[in-house]
């Protein structure tokens, strides 16, 4: 399990082909709020007032100023 915290908002959001994504908008629990860059186009469904909710599973790592998701977006 990963886990998430406050100090991981703001951080960039890549996928792990290292496409750049957007950055953590905020966290909640097991749950990561992305807000995606001008220009980036995923098929994530509905935001929730702006931003994508992604859970843990979607997580392959937390590093100090970015979080890899897992497969390509």
């Amino acid at each position: 399990m990963t886990d998430l915290t406050g100090e991981d908002e703001g951080k960039r959001v890549v996928a792990a082909n290292d496409r750049p994504l957007g950055h953590v908008n905020g966290v909640d629990g097991e749950t990561l709020y992305v807000a995606l860059d001008d220009g980036v186009e995923v098929n994530w469904g509905k935001t929730d007032e702006g931003t994508y909710a992604l859970g843990t599973d979607a997580i392959d790592s937390i590093e100090a100023e970015e979080i890899r998701l897992r497969g390509e977006h």
